[in-house]
């Protein structure tokens, strides 16, 4: 999903006051390439969120390291791209989280995926329920929501494949 890969991790670390001037006064290619780096203050990654480059913002939305605060903002963007870079990023995040506690981190992740799943664009919603189509702890509601979904792209996954689904809510779709 994410043709970025993992952020950019360089042999010497950026000062943080480069890395904040960068951001404020760089061109696009500085704020670019500062949007992948895996040495990027957070601070820093939630400001460039922001950013009126579509590139800058979905670098953010591939970065590993990016504050999920900001890819919440992410997940609300209005271009489709970038959208479509953070449902990818966050619904794998998901299932790595699914085992975990369930601390402020997978609440704000548990938050962006629960908006892009009532996303406007099929690709999103696609893109998640390939992604958790197999989690058997994925959040129940984020599931129901996809495999209720009148796209048979999205719906068809998670209706075939989802443990998270129950024997219950399967009947009564087929009966719907």
């Amino acid at each position: 999903m994410n043709d970025a890969g993992p952020p950019k991790l360089e042999a010497e670390q950026m000062a943080y006051d480069h890395q904040k001037k960068l951001a404020h006064d760089g061109n696009h290619e500085e704020r670019r390439e500062l949007a992948q780096r895996g040495d990027v203050r957070p601070e820093i990654l939630y400001f460039l969120a922001s950013d009126p480059d579509t590139e800058v913002r979905r670098n953010i939305a591939r970065n590993y390291t990016t504050p999920r605060h900001a890819d919440l903002l992410l997940a609300k963007d209005e271009q489709d791209e970038v959208r479509i870079d953070v449902a990818g990023k966050i619904a794998e995040m998901a299932v790595a989280l699914a085992d975990g506690k369930q601390d402020n981190i997978y609440q704000l992740t548990m938050d962006a995926l629960e908006i892009l799943a009532r996303d406007q664009l099929v690709r999103v919603r696609q893109i998640l329920s390939e992604t958790l189509q197999e989690c058997p702890k994925a959040p129940v509601d984020v599931i129901e929501r996809l495999a209720l979904d009148r796209e048979i792209s999205v719906a068809q996954p998670v209706l075939e494949n989802s443990p998270a689904l129950s024997d219950d809510f399967l009947l009564r779709v087929v009966s719907s």
